[in-house]
């Protein structure tokens, strides 16, 4: 710790602009990162230790690339310049400072950080929608972990750090990944990492947000006495078996109550996935098992990135005032003709459906909650994952529930009776089941 002074300057490489180094923010393998000032802007500047360098030489050629290419999106805290210190080759590069409301993947995991379900489902949409930009600049980030994403626990967005691990897609390199995070094939070192190793990686990343639990460590993990690099080679490399395998329970998830003095293997995923909708446990499903043995069965980030979008907008809150904890729609639980969709997770009150729009054109369905909000993507097929600006927000008036125009176009409401209505800007429509709001980019169905 330490290598660079408080109040020292280094110089940026292609401005030649001196960049003032500040507090020490923290450390790792590869260097340092240091709170600074360049330009008179508050930015992050990461310095290499000397013996890094000397191990990953294609470092430089990937920052620079990087660079050239720019950032994939804004959740990317990416590299700006490269700088140097002109004392023995030293050199660090500097990027956009992460804010304090970001927290690591990693305070979530411990359990000590209060969460929603729906802020849970943005950050894994903000990571998939993060990761399909850089594969289409054709990238791949080779090294996704616990590390790399940091959340916004009241909103879900994501900013994604470690980008000088980022390089062009199937480029040989120093950078494997992280035990538990690699694809098979990268463990047993029949692959290198690329595009469709990082979907193995982002998986991963994402059963252990939603499930707490890492999706190949079940029962046998229980037998290794020694957790070293033969024990990982042979559970995330040579005999992977995922623990909800539907045809192989050799591997499967245990419950607390057996593996309490054992340590985790799988205990926090199976009460979780008694929450979620059907479709999510598929989607890991696949990828955990055919996508284990053959890469292109994987799941693809553009596919989670619409997973986790209709998980957002399945939410819906149990009523009773004790309780009020989120739940999730989920269609294969409701019977037809039924407003109730099974019980309460936590405290066991039957859940009522709540009004729900669904728009065939954008294929969505949101639940209308007493704190929902449509966007364009709901309601626009030409503006797909859209969610720049609200267009609509649920408004209630003691037991009349409405949904407010918050675009710039008029609606048009169809009751029930086949009563039409124009809803301008600004105002609010009735919500009934059976009403229909032609949003003049598509037709809306309300249902309850």
């Amino acid at each position: 710790m330490g290598m660079l002074k408080n109040g020292s300057t280094v110089r940026t490489s292609r401005s030649k602009t001196d960049c003032r180094v500040g507090d020490f923010i923290g450390g790792g393998t590869q260097g340092e990162v240091y709170r600074a000032t360049l330009g008179g802007q508050t930015i992050a500047l990461k310095w290499y230790f000397p013996q890094y360098l000397t191990v990953d030489t294609g470092l430089r050629d990937r920052l620079e690339t990087a660079m050239d290419r720019g950032a994939p999106s804004s959740s990317f805290l990416w590299p700006i310049e490269l700088t140097e210190s002109g004392v023995d080759g030293s050199w660090g590069y500097v990027m956009p400072l992460r804010e304090p409301r970001f927290i690591s993947i990693r305070q979530l995991m411990r359990g000590n950080v209060n969460i929603s379900f729906r802020a849970l489902a943005t950050a894994g949409f903000e990571l998939s929608h993060g990761f399909h930009m850089l594969h289409a600049r054709g990238l791949c980030y080779r090294d996704i972990n616990f590390g790399s994403p940091f959340l916004d626990r009241k909103s879900g967005e994501v900013r994604i750090c470690d980008n000088d691990n980022v390089d062009v897609n199937r480029q040989p390199g120093a950078i494997l990944g992280s035990p538990g995070f690699m694809a098979p094939e990268v463990v047993t070192g029949r692959g290198l990492p690329d595009a469709e190793t990082d979907f193995h990686s982002l998986a991963v990343l994402l059963f252990f947000m939603l499930y707490r639990a890492h999706p190949l460590d079940g029962k046998r993990k229980l037998a290794i006495r020694a957790w070293d690099l033969a024990a990982q080679r042979l559970m995330y490399g040579d005999q992977p078996v995922y623990i909800f395998d539907p045809n192989d329970r050799s591997n499967e998830a245990l419950p607390k109550s057996r593996d309490d003095s054992e340590g985790e293997a799988g205990a926090n995923a199976l009460i979780f996935a008694d929450i979620y909708p059907r479709f999510l446990g598929e989607l890991f499903a696949r990828t955990f098992t055919a996508g284990l043995r053959n890469p292109l069965d994987r799941v693809r980030e553009t596919e989670w990135r619409a997973a986790m979008v209709t998980l957002r907008d399945a939410v819906l809150y149990c009523a009773s005032p004790k309780c009020h904890r989120e739940n999730f729609y989920d269609v294969t639980m409701v019977r037809p003709g039924s407003v109730h969709t099974g019980k309460c997770w936590n405290c066991g009150t039957q859940l009522r459906l709540p009004f729900r729009m669904r728009v065939e054109k954008t294929r969505t369905v949101a639940m209308l909650n007493y704190d929902s909000v449509l966007y364009p993507h709901h309601i626009d097929p030409a503006r797909q994952f859209d969610f720049s600006k609200p267009v609509g927000q649920v408004v209630i008036d003691g037991d009349r529930w409405g949904l407010k125009n918050l675009s710039t176009a008029k609606w048009v409401r169809r009751s029930p009776t086949k009563q039409m209505v124009d809803v301008e800007p600004g105002r609010a429509l009735k919500l009934e089941s059976g009403t229909e709001v032609e949003f003049g980019t598509a037709m809306g169905q309300v249902t309850l």
